[in-house]
């Protein structure tokens, strides 16, 4: 029997209602929850986090090239002196939680 199996993020999308209701109504389907900040795109999103506040938010651009350029020059400027995102939970603790959920 196939038993459909989604590892998704722990975003509250995923737990609305909804989203609960249809799973109870589809007990085939098991959703598995990423770690809290251990997803790759939480440090997409920090990266875009900072690029907004340090370098978008008080700007206006005229135009959607002035726009691009000066996001082509801010990757410039973080690719000289880059900052690693690394995860804050050990290994083990990833480990244990998504294997709890399998």
């Amino acid at each position: 029997m196939l038993r459909p199996k989604a590892r998704v993020d722990n975003s509250s999308a995923h737990g609305t209602p909804e989203i609960r209701r249809w799973l109870d109504e589809n007990p085939l389907v098991k959703f598995h929850f990423t770690p809290t900040s251990a997803s790759w795109l939480n440090q997409v999103e920090g990266f875009f986090g900072i690029l907004g506040k340090q370098s978008l938010f008080m700007n206006d651009f005229k135009s959607r090239k002035a726009l691009a350029d000066h996001i082509k020059a801010c990757m410039k400027a973080w690719n000289k002196n880059p900052t690693p995102f690394e995860l804050t939970k050990p290994a083990k603790a990833i480990i244990q939680i998504t294997s709890a959920d399998a």
